[in-house]
């Protein structure tokens, strides 16, 4: 992960906390630089030091992560699906404790994309097998499983969210789910 100044393009610190394949994007709040990465790793980095602080601003590090989906924070809460098996994860921000590691029913496969929150609701989109609705709470509850009966698409994207609308898109078609 790299800090850098926005004006000038030049680096103001550097963390490689995370060594294998990353994909996901990060995400911060108050300060804090959360990171996902291959080999299950998740990374909370105390951005704003100068040059290398792998060590010095390291705030936790948990044998959790994922290759592809980016976390969200919500409310204290770190929440992503790992995507090569469909297990939901819930830490705690502040100590990077793992609250709950679940895996969505039916099984989910693959999942590519990041996930979604909206409307209190966790969206995970699954590559093959549709879209888990999980409640964005540090008690895992999955609410639902929705698939859009006769369509056999792949879908990578993750969910967009519009007005109280739900766009889904996969390799044949883009559905809107909502009222006009």
């Amino acid at each position: 992960m790299l800090g850098v100044d926005p004006e000038t393009g030049k680096e103001l610190w550097r963390n490689d906390g995370i060594k294998s394949y990353v994909c996901p994007s990060v995400v911060a709040h108050d300060g804090v630089v959360y990171a996902l990465g291959g080999g299950g790793t998740a990374i909370a980095v105390k951005a704003g030091g100068k040059g290398d602080v792998t060590k010095t601003h390291e705030v936790w590090r948990a044998s959790k992560g994922s290759n592809v989906g980016s976390p969200i924070y919500h409310e204290g809460h770190l929440y992503w699906a790992h995507d090569g098996g469909g297990v939901v994860n819930c830490l705690e921000a502040a100590t990077g404790k793992v609250v709950y590691s679940e895996r969505l029913k039916p099984q989910s496969g693959q999942i590519w994309s990041s996930g979604v929150l909206a409307d209190g609701k966790l969206y995970f989109v699954s590559k093959t097998n549709g879209t888990y609705v999980v409640a964005a709470q540090p008690k895992f509850e999955q609410l639902a499983h929705n698939v859009i009966e006769g369509d056999k698409s792949r879908s990578n994207a993750s969910i967009a969210v519009s007005n109280g609308q739900l766009f889904l898109r996969n390799d044949e078609y883009l559905y809107c789910i909502g009222k006009k």
